[in-house]
């Protein structure tokens, strides 16, 4: 019974205090959205996909080029084909 005493009398402090429900209530849906468009990541035209560096050694393979066109029809990783070195050929 003093738990529900005390939770009463800190509900009715809330009420009367709008102080407390400004802490309580509308700072919390500020900082999340706050933080929400700080750390929105930009959508600017560019390919949401995980990018995955593809580096093909057997460019004559056929199980290569497979794997190319897998990667490139997915919904979830983006293939960046990389040159002999491991940078992406797009940089030059």
């Amino acid at each position: 019974m003093r738990i529900l005493n005390l939770a009463g009398k800190d509900l009715l402090q809330i009420t009367r205090d709008w102080k407390s429900a400004l802490f309580l209530v509308v700072m919390p849906i500020l900082f999340t959205l706050f933080f929400g468009f700080v750390f929105a990541p930009e959508q600017d035209g560019d390919d949401p996909r995980l990018p995955v560096g593809l580096l093909n050694q057997d460019p004559a393979g056929s199980l290569a080029a497979g794997l190319n066109d897998l990667l490139t029809a997915s919904d979830v990783v983006r293939p960046v084909t990389l040159d002999e070195t491991g940078k992406d050929q797009r940089d030059k």
